[in-house]
């Protein structure tokens, strides 16, 4: 037999699973809602109900058509234990089923919803902004050059060596580096940067940033 603390936690897990794979689906398309662990607890609970019962009545039909491959639920009940100790492997498999079958449902329902009320081509993403303009929507072949215009006038033109993640715009920095390193101070020409292997400039110092993948050049 399984330990009970063990089996208690699976069968938790296998709970809120579609809901949980609910909400995450949801949130690629809408921002997350901004509530207390509670309402939120409550919301992938609420919803793991609703998709556990579907795959549970789905399933009730099912056993009738093939009793030798799902568990007999009214049997389980009747029995109890007596009846899980002799069926573990039928009951073990109808579980992982109706967990499978629970998730399948939440995400074409979060599919469905999608399509009836279709998102923008925009994408939301949980990680940092800049993760994704400088590295994760990038081919594997290129990197991010990137000119920066500070809020003094300078522009600063170069290839994203390093960067910060931080959330706070305080927290934030980025390495430029080259070959063709230029830094253009306001109302000056263009100076190469040969002699300094990087500039580092804050992000809250920085008005506006223009992107584009590059090949990354070898120095």
């Amino acid at each position: 037999m399984i330990p009970d603390g063990i089996a208690t936690l699976y069968a938790f897990l296998g709970l809120i699973a579609p809901g949980l794979l609910y909400q995450l689906r949801r949130e690629r398309a809408r921002p997350t809602l901004e509530e207390t662990a509670f309402r939120e607890a409550s919301r992938v609970a609420f919803t793991s109900l609703i998709f556990t019962t579907v795959s549970i009545t789905l399933l009730i039909g099912a056993s009738r058509l093939a009793p030798k491959l799902l568990v007999d639920l009214a049997a389980w009940i009747d029995k109890g234990n007596s009846y899980l100790e002799s069926h573990l492997w039928l009951v073990t498999t109808s579980i992982l089923i109706e967990v499978a079958l629970a998730c399948a449902i939440a995400g074409f329902a979060a599919y469905a919803i999608d399509k009836v009320k279709p998102r923008t081509a925009a994408s939301i993403v949980k990680t940092s902004v800049w993760y994704q303009l400088f590295q994760g929507d990038l081919p594997k072949d290129k990197v991010a050059w990137v000119l920066a215009e500070l809020t003094d006038g300078t522009l600063i033109w170069g290839f994203v060596d390093f960067y910060s993640a931080g959330q706070s715009t305080d927290e934030r920095d980025i390495s430029f580096k080259g070959p063709g390193l230029t830094v253009q101070r306001k109302g000056s020409e263009k100076e190469e940067q040969d002699y300094w292997k990087y500039v580092v400039v804050k992000s809250s110092d920085i008005v506006m940033i223009k992107i584009r993948p590059e090949p990354k050049k070898k120095s």
